[in-house]
C-alpha cells in the first residue's frame, strides 16, 4: 500500500475486512473515514438497496461516502448464504463482523420468548458455518453481542465452537467509534437505537491443532475434563457397562455353583483339601476378571486421551467427526455433516433436474430438440416487452416440460381450496380452482414434486372468520400457524427444506400479514401477493407479485378490446375513491378541472367506466390502500396505456416483462406536471407502446380451460424461476 498503515480499536487499513449485516452502515463508514480509504473493505446488508433507504434515512450519506473510499457495498446478502454469494465466493478475510446480529423483531414475540432465542441460534449457527468457508489463514470473527439475560442464552461461544470456531478473546465493547449509531434494524422502529449495557466483541478463530493442545492443558490443569475425555465417556460407559454385566453373570454362576458345591460336600462329606482347592480356583477367576476389567479401563482411557476410538466397533457420531476433521484430510466440519447426513434420493433427483435446467437457461446455445414446444404451440416471445425474450422462451418450455407441484389435501372448504372469483380478490379463486383441476403441472406424487403449495385463502379467512367490531386479526395467526403444524408433523417436505420450496397466494391486502405468524413461512417461503410492497418486507428474490384482477360478475370472456389510437379523443382518465396516499394528490390537482385529464372520484351518470377507458389513450392507476390496483390490468384489457403511479412496488412479472416499454411511470412529485408529460410524448413512441400492451394483454388474461403463457401460467412460471433461483 501506498498510504500509511491506520489502525483503530481492533482494526487496521491493510486488513481486508467484511461486514456484514449492516443497518445505516455507519460501522464500516466510521471505519473507513479513519483509515482514509476502504478498498480492502466490503460492507453489507440483508435488506435490499430501496428497504435501507427506507428503513434507515441516515444510510445515503454514509454510502455515499463509502463507495467514494473505494469501499465494495453489497445489498441482499444472507449470512447464512453469504459463503455462496456470487460475489464474495472467492474472497477471503482477515475479519468478518457481524455486530448485535439479530433474526428479527416480531411484534407477538419478546426478546426472552423461547421461540425467538431458537431463531436467533439458528442464524449464528449458519453464520458462523458460513463464515469459518471465507477465513483467510488467522483469520477472526467478531460478534459483537449483549451478555446479560435473555442474550446470554443465546450460547454463542458454544454455537461458535460446533463450527469450528474457538473463543480467542472477549473484550468490553467501547462505543469509541464517532459517527457509529446502532440500530434496531426491524420493525417499526427500525432506525432506533438501543440500550449497549454488557455488551462485548466476542473474537473468534479456526480451532487448530496447537490451539486444541493448549486449551486441553488449561482444562487439565484448572481441575476440568477435557473435551476429548467428555467425547469418549460414553464410549467407556458402554465397555464398562458390559464388562461388569459379564462379571455379574460370572458372579451369578459363581454363587450358584458354590451353593451346589457346599450342598454337595455337605451331603457326602468331601474332604475339606477338596473344599480349599474348589474356592482357591474360584478366587483365580475373580482376580482374573478384575485385572481384566482394569486394563480394558486403562486402555480406553489412553486412548480416548489420543482422540481415537477404543475399539472400532465403538467409534461414535462425535468421534467420527473428529477423525474427518484431521486437518491433513482437507475437510472442514460442514463436509463432516455432508457425510454423516442421511441421504434422501428423491430430493437429490429433483434438484439435479433443477441444476439441468437452470444450466439450459443460462447457455447461450442450447440442445433445442430437448426442450422443444408442445404440438401446435405457435407463439414465440419475441419483441421489447420482454427483458430477454429468448431466456424466457427457454425458461418457459422447461417449465412445461418438468416442472410438478403438489398441493396438500388438508383443510376444508370455505377456507382451504377455495378461493373469491367475484371481487378484486379474484385471482385467489381463480388460481385455486384451475390449480386443483389441473393435470400437467399437478402431481399426486409429493416425491417427485418441485414445490408445495398451501392452500388457503386469506381472503376466506378474512370473510368467514373475522369480525368487523371485534377485529381480531390474529384469527389469520390460528389457522395460517395451526395449517402449518399440520402439514409439518404430518409430512416431511417442510422440515427438510424449512419451508423454502413451498409457497402461498394471496390478494387481500393483508395477504403479507398472514405469514407473519410462521417465520419460516415470512422468511424463506415463496409469496405469490398482490399487495408486492417492498416496504413492507416483499422481497422479490423469493416473492412473486401477482396481478390484481376484478371479475365483477365471474365472467372471463369478453373483457378485453378498445378503439383503435385514432379514434381515442381522451388524453387521460381515472376514477376512483379517495383513500391512501397518491389518490388525494391526483385529485387535489386534476379532480374534473380539465378535458383532456378526466379525474373524477364518483362518476358522473351516463358516463360508462369501461367505455371511458375505451376512448382514452393513457388510464392513469394510482395506488390505493395498498400499491396493488386492479386498474392496471383494467387499462391493460383496454388497449389503454397504464400510467403507473406507486411508491415501493414491484410490477407483476417484472422478472420477465419490461414495463417500461408498455407503461408510464410517474412519481407522485410529478402529478402536477402529468397533463405535460403525457402531451410529451411523441405521436409514434404512442402507438408503439399501445401495440406493445395489445401484445402483452395475453399474460394477463383469465382462461378456463388455461392457454399457453396466460396468467396462470405467467404466475407458475414466477413460481419457477424462484425455485429454480434464476434470473432471466
Amino acid at each position: 500500500m501506498n498510504k500509511k498503515e491506520r489502525s483503530t480499536q481492533h482494526y487496521s487499513s491493510s486488513q481486508k475486512i467484511l461486514f456484514v449485516g449492516e443497518g445505516d452502515f455507519s460501522f464500516s463508514a466510521c471505519l473507513a473515514r479513519q483509515f482514509g480509504s476502504a478498498v480492502n473493505m466490503v460492507a453489507t446488508s440483508l435488506d435490499p438497496e430501496e428497504m435501507v433507504y427506507t428503513k434507515h434515512w441516515s444510510c445515503e450519506t454514509h454510502l455515499e461516502e463509502l463507495k467514494r473510499l473505494g469501499c465494495l457495498v453489497l445489498h441482499e446478502v444472507d449470512v447464512k448464504e453469504m459463503s455462496r454469494h456470487p460475489t464474495l465466493i472467492h474472497m477471503e478475510f482477515d475479519f468478518i463482523v457481524f455486530n448485535f446480529p439479530h433474526a428479527g423483531h416480531f411484534p407477538w414475540l419478546c426478546e426472552r420468548n423461547v421461540q425467538l432465542i431458537k431463531m436467533h441460534r439458528k442464524l449464528l449457527k449458519a453464520f458462523f458455518e458460513s463464515a469459518s468457508e471465507m477465513l483467510s489463514s488467522g483469520g477472526e470473527v467478531h460478534v459483537t453481542h449483549r451478555d446479560d439475560f435473555p442474550y446470554n442464552r443465546w450460547k454463542v461461544e458454544k454455537l461458535a465452537k460446533g463450527a469450528g470456531l474457538y473463543l480467542k478473546e472477549k473484550v468490553e465493547f467501547q462505543k469509541d467509534y464517532p459517527g457509529y449509531h446502532n440500530k434496531r434494524g426491524g420493525g417499526i422502529k427500525s432506525n432506533k437505537t438501543f440500550p449497549l449495557k454488557d455488551s462485548y466483541t466476542f473474537k473468534f478463530s479456526v480451532i487448530t491443532w496447537e490451539s486444541k493442545d493448549d486449551d486441553d492443558e488449561d482444562n487439565v490443569s484448572s481441575g476440568r475434563l477435557s473435551d476429548e475425555i467428555e467425547g469418549i465417556l460414553p464410549v467407556m460407559n458402554r465397555l464398562h457397562f458390559n464388562i461388569i454385566l459379564s462379571l455379574a453373570c460370572h458372579l451369578i454362576r459363581l454363587g450358584y455353583e458354590f451353593s451346589w458345591k457346599s450342598k454337595t460336600f455337605d451331603c457326602f462329606a468331601r474332604s475339606g483339601r477338596e473344599m480349599r482347592q474348589f474356592h482357591t480356583r474360584n478366587l483365580y477367576v475373580l482376580l482374573f476378571l478384575g485385572a481384566s476389567l482394569a486394563l480394558v479401563s486403562a486402555l480406553v482411557l489412553t486412548k480416548g486421551l489420543k482422540g481415537s476410538p477404543p475399539w472400532p466397533w465403538t467409534t461414535t457420531d462425535a468421534m467420527r467427526q473428529k477423525e474427518f476433521m484431521n486437518p491433513g484430510n482437507g475437510l472442514n466440519e460442514k463436509s463432516v455433516r455432508e457425510r454423516l447426513r442421511p441421504r434422501d434420493a428423491e430430493l437429490e433427483r429433483v434438484e439435479a433436474g433443477l441444476a439441468r435446467a437452470r444450466a439450459l437457461i443460462r447457455e447461450g446455445t442450447t440442445n433445442w430438440s430437448s426442450i422443444s414446444a408442445p404440438v401446435g404451440a405457435d407463439y414465440v416471445p419475441q419483441g421489447d416487452i420482454y427483458r430477454n425474450a429468448t431466456a424466457f422462451h427457454r425458461s418457459y418450455l422447461l417449465m412445461e416440460k418438468l416442472f410438478k407441484i403438489f398441493i396438500y389435501k388438508e383443510g376444508e372448504p370455505p377456507l382451504f381450496h377455495n378461493g373469491p372469483c367475484k371481487s378484486i380478490y379474484s385471482i385467489e379463486g381463480v388460481f385455486f380452482s384451475l390449480m386443483e383441476g389441473d393435470t400437467h403441472f399437478r402431481t399426486q406424487d409429493p416425491d417427485e414434486a418441485h414445490v408445495y403449495f398451501l392452500p388457503f385463502s386469506v381472503v376466506m379467512i378474512i370473510h368467514h372468520l373475522f369480525d368487523p367490531i371485534v377485529r381480531d386479526k390474529y384469527v389469520m395467526k390460528h389457522v395460517v400457524s395451526d395449517y402449518v403444524k399440520v402439514i409439518s408433523q404430518k409430512y416431511r417436505y417442510w422440515n427438510r427444506s424449512l419451508g423454502a420450496d413451498h409457497f402461498m397466494l394471496s390478494c387481500h391486502d393483508w395477504g403479507p400479514r398472514a405469514t407473519w405468524y410462521v417465520p419460516q413461512l415470512y422468511y424463506n417461503s415463496i409469496r405469490l401477493l398482490c399487495n408486492a410492497n417492498t416496504s413492507e418486507c416483499f422481497n422479490p428474490r423469493k416473492d412473486a407479485s401477482i396481478p390484481e384482477i376484478n371479475l365483477i360478475d365471474g365472467e372471463t370472456i369478453g373483457l378485453t378490446g378498445g378503439l383503435p389510437p385514432s379514434k381515442r379523443t381522451i388524453l387521460a382518465f381515472f376514477a376512483g375513491g379517495l383513500h391512501g396516499r397518491i389518490r388525494p394528490a391526483l385529485l387535489q390537482h386534476w379532480k374534473e378541472k380539465d378535458e383532456q385529464v378526466q379525474v373524477y372520484e364518483t362518476l358522473p351518470e351516463g358516463l360508462s367506466y369501461p367505455d371511458l377507458m375505451k376512448k382514452s389513450k393513457y388510464c392513469i392507476c394510482p395506488s390505493g390502500h395498498e400499491v396493488a390496483s386492479p386498474r392496471i390490468v383494467e387499462a391493460i384489457y383496454a388497449e389503454c396505456v397504464p400510467v403507473l403511479i406507486s411508491q415501493h412496488y414491484v410490477l407483476p412479472f417484472s422478472d420477465v416483462l419490461d414495463w417500461g416499454s408498455f407503461s408510464i411511470q410517474v412519481s407522485v412529485n410529478e402529478i402536477p406536471n402529468l397533463k405535460k408529460i403525457l402531451l410529451g410524448i411523441p405521436q409514434d413512441r404512442y402507438i408503439r407502446m399501445q401495440e406493445r400492451v395489445k401484445q402483452v394483454q395475453q399474460h394477463f388474461v383469465v382462461n378456463n380451460p388455461p392457454k399457453r403463457f396466460d396468467v396462470f401460467h405467467m404466475i407458475i412460471h414466477s413460481i419457477w424461476l424462484r425455485r429454480l433461483n434464476v434470473a432471466i
